[in-house]
């Protein structure tokens, strides 16, 4: 669990660097090197996934990718 909340932290952190505070339900896609580099320094113990390019699309290890934003409600 640490090193998906390691991965969790980093991602919000690179987003807020880059882009400041969004706001709830505002979501970017973050650029493929930054996942791959991500996920290379806080990889799961034994992915089977090979790093250079396998990492950005690995699924094994609860790595989504990208989600849209669900739609706003309504209040």
């Amino acid at each position: 669990m640490a090193r998906r909340a390691a991965r969790y932290y980093m991602y919000r952190r690179w987003v807020w660097e880059k882009h400041g505070y969004l706001g709830k339900g505002n979501r970017v896609v973050i650029p493929r090197c930054v996942v791959e580099f991500i996920r290379e320094r806080y990889r799961e113990p034994n992915c089977p996934c090979q790093s250079g390019g396998a990492l950005y699309a690995c699924t094994a290890h609860g790595y989504t990718g990208h989600r849209e934003a669900p739609p706003p409600v309504d209040e």
